[in-house]
């Protein structure tokens, strides 16, 4: 990811409330379901299947250990 796709601190605040005031209340269920919405939406906003292959394989990669996340 280059340093231009970097959010700020106070975006990527922004960000984070505004996911977990969306979750608030709702079941494990309807979090699933509206995580997948979001998913499919930020995929076809993206609409590059290199870069979207590429996220997912970051997603799949766990920093803190180096491996594979479970």
């Amino acid at each position: 990811m280059s340093e231009a796709n970097i959010l700020s601190t106070a975006d990527a605040d922004t960000i984070y409330a505004q996911l977990i005031d969306l979750h608030r209340g709702r079941s494990d269920a309807e979090s699933l379901r509206l995580n997948a919405r979001l998913i499919l939406l930020l995929i076809n906003q993206i609409s590059d299947v290199e870069t979207v292959l590429k996220l997912i394989a970051s997603a799949e990669f766990d920093t803190m250990t180096g491996e594979i996340a479970s």
